[in-house]
């Protein structure tokens, strides 16, 4: 019995320890315009952990105290950092700027196709069916049917 309670101590302790060296990072991840991003990527670089941003471009993320890189990023907008010494909780709101991309022009052509290709593929296909089992070797009949033509 007082094994148990000791090592309840010892364990009780430990969490207090790691709890006191840990502190919360939240804020709001929003565009130039005001648009609230949702899904945005928040990482910690140094200690490798992240979270996204809620549907309301909300975010929390427990880091240790310290020295920490904290990053932002969101697709289609230029991602977004900072470099810090976190004692306390601390707010940090990420306005993010969308990245400005000129597309070169495209240009999509198209031929008819030829209309003898499918009853060519019908009658290679009726050829061969008499000499292979067309579910255990479909690679070899459409490899014959593929030279044929």
């Amino acid at each position: 019995m007082k094994l148990t309670f000791l090592l309840a101590i010892i364990f009780s302790s430990f969490l207090f320890c790691q709890s006191q060296n840990t502190i919360k990072v939240a804020g709001i991840v929003k565009s130039i315009d005001g648009e609230i991003l949702n899904g945005a990527n928040i990482i910690c670089k140094n200690i490798k952990k992240g979270t996204s941003s809620s549907i309301n471009g909300e975010y929390i993320l427990v880091i240790t105290r310290g020295n920490n890189f904290v990053y932002c990023s969101y697709l289609g907008f230029q991602n977004d950092s900072v470099l810090a010494n976190f004692v306390n909780d601390t707010i940090i709101n990420f306005t993010l700027k969308p990245i400005s991309t000129v597309k070169a022009e495209v240009v999509i052509s198209a031929t008819k196709p030829d209309a003898n290709l499918s009853k060519k593929l019908i009658r290679a296909k009726i050829r061969y069916v008499g000499d292979f089992d067309l579910y255990r070797n479909w690679y070899i009949v459409l490899a014959k049917i593929i030279i044929r033509l």
